[in-house]
């Protein structure tokens, strides 16, 4: 059996050793800041996330969350629009094809996974909240040029974020 230099003691069998409690916070926060990382380094890992590119600008809690920074925040633009007509998505069982008025002279076209949760009669009218400056793209064939914001509970229940009382299309949400 060998002699283990540090404890002057043989080892090889369990020996019950004391530290220091100052010894053992120094270790732990040696290993705290080795294990931190920084949202300014690109390619930083995000818990529970893809790695990075660091352009993102994010960083994450304990709990998961990602969190945006404020600018990447003001660049969303959300705005007041009314629903003037629902109609059947051509391609798809779950979608409405939502046309929005917007402020504009033309109204706004949002593809609309809302079927199972709203009739198309019951969404003519509403004042609904919507990304502005999302960029358009095709949903099964049919340009979505937005997107309205609703709240999910995660038990079923989908209800769209709508305005209380009259504003005027194309109103800022701040």
């Amino acid at each position: 059996m060998g002699v283990c230099p540090r404890l002057e003691r043989p080892y090889g069998r369990f020996l019950p050793t004391t530290y220091p409690a100052d010894e053992i916070l120094a270790h732990e926060n040696a290993l705290a800041e080795e294990n931190t990382d920084s949202t300014d380094d690109p390619g930083h890992i995000v818990k529970g996330g893809k790695k990075s590119t660091g352009s993102e600008k994010v960083s994450d809690t304990p709990e998961g969350i990602t969190y945006l920074d404020y600018e990447t925040f003001l660049s969303v633009e959300l705005r007041v629009g009314k629903i003037v007509d629902v109609k059947e998505h051509p391609n798809a069982d779950k979608l409405y094809v939502v046309a929005i008025d917007d402020g504009n002279d033309e109204n706004r076209i949002v593809c609309a996974g809302l079927k199972e949760y709203y009739s198309a009669e019951d969404m003519v009218g509403m004042n609904v909240v919507f990304v502005a400056n999302l960029k358009p793209r095709k949903l099964r064939g049919v340009m979505s040029e937005g997107m309205m914001l609703a709240a999910d509970d995660g038990e079923g229940q989908v209800k769209l974020v709508t305005i209380d009382g009259d504003i005027s299309p194309g109103s800022l949400v701040r």
